[in-house]
């Protein structure tokens, strides 16, 4: 007698359900064994003030500074496992330990079944991956929707079901919910088809214009609540952010290879604090790894593109799946270079999407080398343990220790060192810290006068160079 076939979930290999309970055990070792960090005071005083019970509602719009999905799904799992630090990490813990799942399915449809395992297991150990997982910050779900949005990208080119459309634009939402970098993704799913020749017909398709209609559904209430805050918004931190000067700097490198950055130019480039925090880089062998998979892959989707036999196909390495992978990791990272704001090498994880296409094609580079000699899939495996154990002692160490606190204490703190560093002089910092004010804490009069204050010396400042630049060129 013919039996159904077992659900698709109970049918993943064995090999990956061992790799889940690395990837699980990793991430609750480094949860169980870290303080909260500053960040994680921050969201957790806002959190508390959430109140769902009739009568006495209180919702939050964001996430301090990003969109909210981080933030409830924080609340939510306070609910679920209570309030101690495993307790309020415990969701975004699990969403980095499932995000191996749809990595591995990527792996799997794009190159191979063991391409995807490969992968898979890099995420695992991953130390950037895992030690972002250990924590309750908006990067984790960003990083897990995203490589849901590209699996879901894959099925509908292969199936071009109106009803995948759908989805895929309500994963878009949530990707963008989770953290608004999130959009460099719309950006890539636009180049594939244009440089993907046989998926070119995809801009003609209305479901094509249909999921997108559903993105914007779905992030439409977000939107309007925010704009409609003005500088509460975190839409007006990001303005302020992008009316910066552009330039060039090495901040997405920095999240690959971090560490040897840290070596050659100096210890304190990932900021002073780095050493000490809860969440670090990828260590610079897998760094080394990724970077060289995206330019191996690279070449041979070149070489592809040169033949003939143009394939529509993702199975068995096919060329619109290649070219997704490096599209959206050449997006981001380029984003990464470029985007005004911080330091010349730090935050290393505004480019942490790349992260995805990087490690399932350094799955496919794996299941090459191995394929060579016995000796070569050997030296992998003891890749992966490697990085595995480094990832157990950096998780090891707890961190710096922030007490609990209150939006109200962290506000009076912040436009305390807001008011000293306008009497430094370092108006950048200054702003940036009457912002966040508005951000965690919404109306603030002390903090609307001191975003005056600095634009009045800013505009004082700029002033005084513009003269300065005018006599040096009469003098001449």
């Amino acid at each position: 007698m013919d039996h159904p076939p077992p659900r698709t979930f109970c049918r993943l290999p064995l090999v990956l359900w061992l790799i889940l309970a690395v990837a699980l055990g990793l991430r609750l070792w480094g949860a169980c064994r870290g303080n909260l960090t500053f960040d994680e005071r921050a969201h957790w005083a806002l959190a508390e003030t959430i109140d769902l019970r009739p009568g006495s509602l209180h919702l939050v719009s964001r996430s301090v500074d990003h969109p909210p999905l981080s933030i409830y799904t924080l609340k939510l799992s306070s609910l679920l496992f209570g309030t101690s630090d495993l307790g309020l990490r415990m969701l975004h813990l699990l969403a980095g330990t499932l995000t191996v799942v749809p990595v591995y399915l990527l792996g799997k449809r794009i190159f191979s079944p063991t391409a995807g395992l490969w992968a898979a297991g890099l995420l695992a150990v991953d130390q950037f991956h895992a030690s972002w997982s250990r924590v309750f910050m908006p990067e984790v779900l960003m990083l897990a929707a995203a490589s849901l949005v590209l699996l879901q990208y894959v099925r509908t080119l292969k199936t071009g079901r109106t009803r995948d459309f759908v989805l895929l634009g309500v994963l878009l939402g949530v990707a963008y919910l989770a953290k608004e970098p999130s959009l460099w993704l719309l950006a890539a799913l636009w180049l594939v088809p244009l440089i993907a020749r046989t998926h070119r017909r995809l801009l003609r398709r209305p479901a094509w214009y249909l999921a997108h209609g559903v993105f914007l559904a779905v992030i439409a209430p977000d939107l309007i609540w925010n704009l409609s805050l003005g500088t509460e918004s975190y839409l007006f931190r990001n303005a302020a952010m992008l009316d910066r000067s552009w330039a060039i700097s090495l901040k997405s490198f920095s999240l690959y290879l971090g560490e040897l950055l840290r070596f050659v130019a100096g210890a304190n480039v990932l900021d002073k604090g780095y050493i000490e925090g809860n969440v670090y880089v990828c260590h610079w062998p897998a760094g080394l790894l990724y970077l060289a998979a995206i330019a191996a892959v690279s070449v041979r989707w070149f070489a592809r593109r040169r033949q003939t036999d143009h394939t529509a196909s993702f199975a068995a390495g096919g060329t619109a799946g290649r070219a997704l992978l490096l599209v959206v990791f050449f997006v981001v990272f380029v984003c990464g270079l470029i985007m005004p704001g911080g330091e010349r090498f730090d935050p290393f994880w505004w480019a942490s999407i790349s992260l995805i296409p990087a490690v399932v094609c350094a799955g496919w580079v794996l299941t090459v080398a191995s394929w060579r000699s016995i000796a070569i899939r050997v030296v992998a495996v003891v890749l992966l343990i490697g990085l595995g154990a480094r990832s157990v002692t950096m998780l090891w160490y707890p961190g710096k220790k922030e007490p609990r606190t209150t939006v109200e204490k962290i506000v009076t703190d912040f436009i305390a060192r807001a008011d000293k560093a306008i009497e430094r002089g370092d108006l950048d910092e200054a702003q940036n810290r009457f912002v966040y004010v508005l951000n965690i804490g919404g109306p603030n009069a002390d903090a609307y006068h001191g975003l005056a204050r600095v634009a009045n010396l800013q505009g004082r400042r700029d002033r005084a160079i513009w003269w300065s630049r005018k006599g040096r060129t009469w003098g001449k």
